[in-house]
């Protein structure tokens, strides 16, 4: 049997390199004020988010205790954010607390 020959240009060759780290801090977060919602970005929060069910009320509740953890509510409220406000961490929605 012959052995298909992998190539880098096939769209579904990965290629993994473990012990590979990103040279930005992993909390950093970017916050940008559009017009209809606050849009924060960060790699790491977005995988988070990724795996997180919309609508589920407790696996939300943990992007809230990151972002806690991370004072980026704290820097949301320094940017001029209001209580209510919307903010989107990649494809999903939360409302700005406080």
């Amino acid at each position: 049997e012959e052995i298909p020959e992998l190539l880098e240009d096939d769209p579904t060759f990965v290629e993994f390199k473990p012990g590979e780290t990103s040279t930005a801090p992993s909390n950093k977060v970017e916050i940008e004020k559009l017009e209809n919602w606050w849009e924060l970005k960060n790699q790491r929060l977005e995988q988070i988010v990724r795996q997180t069910e919309e609508h589920n009320e407790e696996a939300r509740e943990r992007v809230y205790d990151v972002l806690k953890k991370w004072n980026t509510m704290d820097k949301l409220t320094k940017a001029g954010a209001i209580p209510g406000e919307m903010f989107r961490i990649g494809d999903q929605l939360f409302e700005f607390r406080g």
